[in-house]
């Protein structure tokens, strides 16, 4: 006899309807009471009388569901064997952009090694413009990305409803060095769009991610020293 069979028969019994347990199952009534039907003619006898508006166990009936709960109940005593252990040992996936995993997968496996040594970090690599998409996807457990003021505001929205929670772990400003001769320099506030005519000498991390707005439409020079 199946183990979910007598899991069926414990739920006809708490439901006192074959109707009402085949819902709660998610079965068929017809397929509910075949199950019923072919445990019955396995055991030799009826485990359920039929009444009006439903069904009782005859007394062989309650000794057998006296056993099916035993043996339920030992059966989930079984698969949380172990379990506790397995609980402890979790892997976290982190989805970021290239150059912040370049940065971070050292010191932040340190840490975990260090305080949580029964997490293992699987670092997941894609474009900064995809990590909150990816996260929506649920391709990743965290995802950290560079985002604009004006791109942030227009993610928190759609993270809201797909409820994924938003925390800015640091704000930065871009720094622009000038000749003191060059035309910008000049000027209290300088803006993205005003260097789309300029040859920039960049910081690594601007190479790997394409969602970087100095970079779309310019030239630009990598300097390594």
């Amino acid at each position: 006899m199946r183990l979910d069979y007598l899991s069926d028969l414990i739920e006809i019994e708490r439901c006192q309807s074959i109707s009402g347990a085949a819902q709660n199952l998610y079965l068929g009534q017809t397929t509910l009471s075949t199950i019923l039907k072919n445990v019955e003619a396995e055991v030799g006898f009826k485990i359920f009388e039929r009444l009006i508006g439903g069904v009782a166990p005859t007394p062989d009936g309650e000794a057998v569901l006296s056993l099916a709960k035993e043996i339920c109940a030992i059966y989930e005593c079984i698969q949380q064997i172990g379990q506790a252990d397995r609980q402890s040992e979790r892997t976290v996936a982190l989805l970021a952009a290239p150059s912040i995993i370049c940065g971070l997968a050292l010191p932040l496996n340190a840490v975990l090694q260090r305080d949580h040594p029964c997490i293992t970090l699987n670092l997941k690599e894609t474009t900064g413009e995809e990590v909150g998409i990816r996260i929506i996807q649920n391709a990743a457990n965290i995802g950290i990305t560079y985002y604009s003021r004006k791109a942030l505001e227009e993610f928190k929205p759609i993270a809201k409803k797909y409820n994924v929670c938003i925390h800015i772990l640091f704000q930065d400003k871009l720094c622009a060095l000038l000749p003191l001769k060059h035309p910008l320099a000049a000027r209290d506030c300088i803006m993205p769009q005003d260097f789309q005519k300029e040859s920039l000498a960049l910081l690594s991390h601007f190479l790997t991610d394409s969602d970087t707005t100095l970079l779309k439409n310019n030239r630009f020079i990598y300097l390594k020293y």
